[in-house]
């Protein structure tokens, strides 16, 4: 997988630090990666829809089926939208091949930044945080948060992983007697939550779960529809979405800025990430972050990595419930590793066959399935022109879902990840980007660390304690700012 550079980010291209699991996704068994597809034309084909319209309601009724049907029907590396009349529309330029995505994320990285409209709404929800900063901002706050997420940093959060995992077991433990279903997005989300509340805030989690329970899923859908919206009403004008979602944000951050001065005023700050953030400091200039820039970075930890992680454990365990020998696998392994204690951080790396079932998750289901970059100057991607102004959307799901990539791309096969399948095989720029379930480039994902070892846990745990029985063939999806499922994700638990 592709890992955060070193603070200070030197070349986007060349990541020092390992992965903590041994099947990333830096390799797989996979042909035509890399100069497989010819030289492109000046000019990208051009997917117009309708005369009036474009291809704008075929976006907005099925997004991923319109992407699957210009990658198919065109090929290539790059697709050209157009959404709106002709001559007064809007076009966008959609990536679906891992060479051109590198462009795009590493190598002319420096050509694009995060003007994107959509920006604005997560910004307002979690403040001016790494997802949503840019430029200067957030190349020094990069820097500052980087040593947070280490591999010795994340494997000191396992226990905290694996006691809510117990958590999570214990709770299904009656239904799984009963041979009764539960619902996977549900739970999984709880989970998350109850892993990231305990590692950004530490014991002053309690005083905080009424509040992220009541305000955080809410905030979450509201950016997320208002960043799909084609019309976005000023926050300000009192409409009853808007007075719902003021109200929560003002809740919830009121609440961590009285956690954040409590902390100031206490002898010591505390190891988890608020306390991390309050005494970390810019290893080129020796700057720290003032109050809010340690609330917009906690808020953006927080909710940002409970929906994308527990929608993910939930396919993941969705995935499992219809392949038994898969299954079985994992199981096996967990005995194997773990046995019947606790799961601690140095299983980590035994749970390799698990950590490549999360993987295959993440490449069938992607919860961040667009990376969306604006050109501030002019580029070019496989030899496409990109003016300035241009918008730039790298379609992860179109990757992870390209034949000419991924063998076979909608079977489920975590053999991909297996890396004993292909040692010796140079570990290039464009395989690397084949997976992009936490982007790549200088604006990787920070917390991919944290996020797959709460997954592994998490599935480790559940496998050893249920055998799992998904209720439906495939899920149906809704894809809305991340992939998640359309309603619940049942499947039926009996003990092991």
């Amino acid at each position: 997988m592709n890992r955060p550079p070193p603070a200070p980010a030197i070349d986007p291209n060349e990541p020092k630090e390992s992965h903590p699991f041994p099947a990333g996704g830096a390799s797989f068994p996979g042909p035509n990666l890399v100069g497989s597809v010819p030289m492109a034309s000046p000019k990208p084909p051009l997917v117009g829809g309708s005369w009036l319209f474009g291809a704008a309601r075929d976006l907005q009724r099925d997004q991923l089926g319109t992407y699957g049907r210009a990658l198919r029907e065109h090929g290539g590396d790059l697709v050209r939208f157009r959404v709106g009349p002709p001559r007064v529309g809007i076009e966008f330029d959609t990536v679906f091949q891992p060479d051109a995505a590198r462009q795009v994320l590493a190598t002319d990285a420096a050509c694009y930044d995060k003007a994107v409209p959509a920006f604005d709404e997560f910004r307002w929800v979690m403040g001016n945080g790494l997802i949503t900063s840019d430029g200067d901002l957030w190349r020094r706050d990069r820097r500052i948060v980087a040593p947070l997420f280490t591999r010795r940093r994340v494997a000191s959060h396992v226990g905290t992983m694996s006691l809510a995992a117990a958590r999570l077991v214990s709770s299904w433990e009656d239904t799984a007697r009963r041979g009764g279903q539960v619902d996977l997005q549900d739970s999984g989300m709880h989970y998350a939550l109850d892993v990231l509340g305990q590692t950004v805030f530490g014991d002053d989690v309690e005083r905080l779960v009424p509040v992220l329970r009541g305000t955080v899923p809410l905030l979450s859908d509201f950016a997320a529809r208002r960043a799909l919206s084609a019309v976005r009403v000023p926050h300000s004008w009192p409409t009853p979405a808007n007075r719902r979602a003021d109200r929560a944000r003002r809740q919830l951050w009121g609440v961590v800025d009285e956690l954040i001065a409590n902390r100031r005023k206490a002898a010591t700050a505390g190891d988890d990430l608020l306390g991390l953030l309050l005494t970390a400091h810019d290893p080129e200039t020796g700057a720290t972050l003032d109050d809010p820039a340690v609330r917009d970075q906690a808020l953006t930890f927080l909710i940002a990595g409970h929906e994308t992680t527990g929608t993910t454990l939930a396919f993941a365990l969705s995935l499992l419930g219809r392949h038994d020998a898969e299954q079985e696998r994992v199981r096996e392994e967990v005995r194997t590793v773990v046995g019947d204690g606790d799961l601690a951080g140095t299983h980590l790396d035994g749970l390799r066959y698990t950590a490549q079932v999360v993987n295959e998750a993440l490449r069938l289901f992607p919860s961040g399935h667009t990376i969306v970059r604006h050109a501030h100057q002019p580029a070019s991607i496989s030899g496409h022109e990109v003016p300035a102004g241009r918008v730039v959307a790298i379609s992860v799901w179109g990757i992870h879902h390209n034949p000419d990539v991924w063998p076979n791309p909608e079977h489920f096969d975590p053999g991909r990840f297996d890396p004993s399948h292909h040692e010796g095989d140079p570990d290039s720029q464009g395989t690397r980007y084949a997976h992009l379930p936490f982007g790549g480039g200088p604006r990787g994902c920070i917390g991919q660390h944290l996020a797959m070892a709460e997954l592994v846990v998490a599935v480790a745990s559940v496998v050893r304690a249920f055998r799992l029985e998904s209720a439906a063939a495939e899920p149906e999806l809704d894809v809305a700012a991340t992939l998640r499922p359309r309603g619940e994700l049942l499947c039926r638990l009996r003990p092991v």
